[in-house]
């Protein structure tokens, strides 16, 4: 996937050239913000370009399909590469320096990969713990929850950030492990059980632990001895997204930034 000849690396080089003549002053501006320079004035600062050429360019870049547009507070527009693909290629590739064979060096391939993993995967595996539990929940309290409120996303108590929070009539608590490689530890479950416990009694509290990761034994015996205590393998994850997907009928799955030429 790494090599100047693979269709990875072809793409977007295809693609800036047939979009446009001379698609440097482009590539600059792309890899501003695929780098974090999101606003106009820190896109200028990056690239040494004037604002009214930056706003020139960056709204080509978004009539070509490359740039997206995020509106902030205050008027303070946000623009982002329009996909993950562009994300990587231009953070990570474009100004990496291939061997004369057209591989990258191992500290690009690891670069490349710790931000798959830690931050694109990352994100789509949240994206399936969430769905998940929006699924299962029902059957597994009697109290109505609206999983899908975001009001009990990313709720930090103590020194552990939940996925989902919820104190009511029983607690509800949700921890996604999503990053590949870190897994749940004993720790983990200590830290998890102390922050709870604070507020309400053990027994009063549900609690599920959705991981992408090998479910260690101590979990599954946590969920074994407590009928409180769920534990979602990366298995039973996909079992439940898959059971919607195969449901619909489906066309062959192109990616969103592969466009039709011709």
């Amino acid at each position: 996937m790494l090599h100047t000849n693979s269709p990875f690396y072809r793409l977007a080089v295809n693609w800036m050239r047939e979009s446009f003549r001379m698609p440097e002053s482009y590539n600059t501006l792309l890899y501003a913000v695929a780098t974090g320079h999101n606003h106009i004035d820190e896109i200028a600062k990056f690239s040494g370009f004037p604002k009214n050429k930056c706003n020139k360019y960056i709204k080509t870049l978004m009539e070509h399909g490359l740039v997206i547009k995020i509106p902030g507070e205050n008027g303070h527009t946000k623009y982002l590469p329009a996909n993950t693909y562009l994300t990587l290629w231009y953070r990570f590739l474009l100004t990496a320096v291939p061997s004369p064979n057209g591989n990258f060096d191992d500290d690009a391939f690891n670069q490349f990969m710790q931000y798959f993993n830690s931050e694109l995967m990352a994100d789509f595996y949240r994206n399936i713990c969430y769905y998940w539990f929006e699924k299962s929940i029902y059957s597994n309290t009697s109290d109505y929850i609206n999983a899908k409120n975001t009001a009990y996303h990313d709720i930090a108590i103590g020194d552990i950030t939940f996925d989902f929070a919820c104190q009511w009539n029983r607690n509800v608590y949700a921890y996604f492990d999503t990053v590949v490689g870190e897994g749940l530890s004993i720790n983990l479950w200590k830290e998890i059980d102390a922050v709870t416990t604070k507020a309400a009694p053990f027994y009063k509290n549900k609690y599920y632990i959705c991981t992408v990761n090998r479910v260690p034994d101590s979990y599954w015996k946590l969920s074994k001895t407590y009928d409180n205590v769920h534990i979602i393998s990366l298995k039973m994850l996909f079992a439940e997204y898959k059971k919607e997907y195969n449901a619909k009928a489906h066309k062959r799955f192109v990616p969103s930034f592969v466009r039709r030429r011709g």
